[in-house]
């Protein structure tokens, strides 16, 4: 069985693949086409060598869980040499007529290798723009290099939308309307973080009701008292 969760930032897509790999009893992989993350890994965490840059992405071993990102760089993109010329560049590119049709058409045919798709999203958009830009900004506020944007619990505070904030809101809603789309093409019911991360008869609902065979997995994971933001 090979199962994918494609997922909008910061939708608690990490939790849900730590229940889903658990609950299963499969392998997990994270993020295999986030070229920032995987050109400087250290070690061996998560099989990140089973996707180098150069590794054909439809080639999914069996019983793994597979957690992906539609987000603006998290593909295996023919076009990535470009962002080592900087970000202006890189975006004339990645808005182009050409880039955001291959985009849309490997998604396209990337969920259809996968027995078992989870399309996340959350419902209060405004909610999920402010968790990235705490990610993107955390080193600001914090007054020195924060051992990860992304992972682990932290303060909260208030972040400012700034020029490249306002970036992260248009490639936020992009990848959004992207999710919606193949949701849309492939006949997949959206999964959302509201219904997940909720008191445990929410969950258990939308388990119930979306056959996510996440039967116990509440506690451990979806409790919103665990949640990193404090």
């Amino acid at each position: 069985m090979k199962v994918l969760i494609l997922a909008t930032p910061r939708s608690g897509s990490s939790a849900l693949n730590r229940a889903v790999t658990t609950a299963y009893g499969m392998g997990g992989l994270t993020e295999p086409f986030n070229y920032e993350l995987h050109r400087n890994w250290d070690g061996d965490r998560d099989n990140a060598h089973m996707y180098k840059p150069n590794h054909t992405p439809f080639d999914v071993p069996d019983n793994y869980v597979i957690k992906a990102l539609a987000f603006f760089n998290h593909w295996p993109d023919p076009y990535f040499k470009h962002w080592e010329k900087g970000m202006d560049h890189f975006l004339k590119v990645y808005y182009s007529a050409q880039y955001q049709r291959d985009r849309n058409e490997f998604f396209k045919k990337y969920v259809t290798v996968f027995d078992r798709t989870f399309l996340l999203l959350r419902r209060d958009v405004g909610a999920q723009l402010r968790s990235m830009l705490v990610g993107l900004q955390r080193d600001r506020h914090e007054g020195g290099r924060v051992q990860s944007h992304w992972w682990g619990k932290y303060n909260s505070f208030d972040p400012v939308l700034d020029e490249e904030g306002t970036l992260n809101a248009r490639l936020l809603f992009e990848s959004i309307q992207l999710i919606r789309a193949l949701g849309a093409t492939h006949k997949i019911p959206l999964v959302f973080y509201e219904d997940l991360y909720a008191d445990e008869a929410t969950f258990n609902a939308t388990n119930a009701r979306l056959e996510l065979g996440l039967d116990g997995m509440w506690q451990d994971h979806f409790n919103p008292e665990n949640k990193w933001s404090k």
